[in-house]
C-alpha cells in the first residue's frame, strides 16, 4: 500500500490530491474493465470515490486516510490507530527538548501553558527542520496534536510543561516500575 501512494503521489509531498488518487487508481492494471453495478468505472466515478477517501475534508488524502478507506478489516482500523499514536508519542518523546524550548518562547509569564495555536507554531517548525530520513508528521496530524492537547478555555491553552512530564521509562521487568521521569 505504501509504495502505491508514493506512486500516486505525483507531486511529491506526501498528500494525494484527490485528482492523484483518481489518476493513479487509473494506472491499477485491470481498473478500466471494472463494472460497478452495471456501469464502468469512469474517470468521474473514481473521482467520487477519491473524494470520499478524503475524510477530513481538507482536499488532500494523507497516508492515513489512504489505508483505512482500502482497509480489509477491523484489525488494520486499529493497526493505524496504533501506528498514528506511536508517530504521535515518537515525535513528542524524541522532540520533547526542542518542544520546551519553542514553548518557552512563547511562555512570557512562565506557567507552562501556551496557546494551543502557538503550540501548534512550536510543533510545525520542530517538524520542518526534521531531516529527510525522520518521519515527519503533517500539517492535519500537527493541528489535531495542538486541539486535543488543549483545554477549553476560550482561549484554548496547552500544558506543555504537563505533557513533557507525562513521559516515563517504565521497566516492564519490574511491574512496570518508573525507571525514569523527564
Amino acid at each position: 500500500m505504501l509504495a502505491l501512494y508514493r506512486a500516486m503521489d505525483v507531486s511529491g509531498d506526501g498528500m494525494l490530491t484527490i485528482q492523484e488518487i483518481a489518476s493513479g487508481l487509473e494506472k491499477v492494471p485491470g481498473i478500466s474493465e471494472l463494472v460497478i453495478q452495471g456501469v464502468s468505472l469512469t474517470q468521474a466515478r473514481l473521482l467520487k470515490l477519491a473524494d470520499a477517501v478524503d475524510v477530513t475534508r481538507s482536499g488532500t488524502i494523507n497516508y492515513y486516510e489512504f489505508l483505512k478507506a482500502f482497509q480489509i478489516s477491523e484489525d488494520g482500523a486499529q493497526d493505524i490507530e496504533e501506528t498514528l499514536m506511536e508517530d504521535f508519542t515518537t515525535f513528542l518523546f524524541r522532540h520533547r527538548m526542542s518542544i520546551r524550548a519553542g514553548c518557552l518562547y512563547f511562555d512570557d509569564e512562565g506557567k507552562g501553558r501556551v496557546l494551543a495555536d502557538d503550540f501548534q507554531k512550536v510543533l510545525e517548525s520542530v517538524n520542518c527542520v526534521l531531516s529527510k530520513h525522520e518521519r515527519k508528521l503533517t500539517s492535519n496530524h500537527l493541528e489535531l496534536l495542538a486541539e486535543v492537547l488543549s483545554d477549553d478555555s476560550p482561549k484554548p491553552l496547552v500544558n506543555y510543561v504537563a505533557l513533557l512530564k507525562a513521559f516515563v521509562i517504565v521497566d516492564n521487568t519490574m511491574n512496570r516500575a518508573v525507571v525514569k521521569r523527564f
